[in-house]
């Protein structure tokens, strides 16, 4: 007659972690003007490709030609 009893594994699995080495501190960025120009670049003031939005204008005026 066969041993009624559940079968007890023989062996035990236990979760192995490898500790990471820590990542360097991050740097903050430093904010900067979005608009600024290097300073290689042409300063001759003229930029025809500015990216720098227009200005808003009123979105209704009473006679705009007058």
């Amino acid at each position: 007659m066969a041993d009624e009893r559940e079968p007890q594994p023989r062996y035990r699995v236990r979760p192995v972690t490898t500790p990471v080495a820590p990542a360097e501190p991050s740097k903050p960025e430093p904010t900067s003007d979005p608009f600024l120009r290097p300073a290689a670049e042409d300063d001759d003031g003229y930029d025809p490709y500015s990216d720098r939005p227009a200005d808003p204008e009123p979105t209704y005026q009473e006679d705009p030609w007058r």
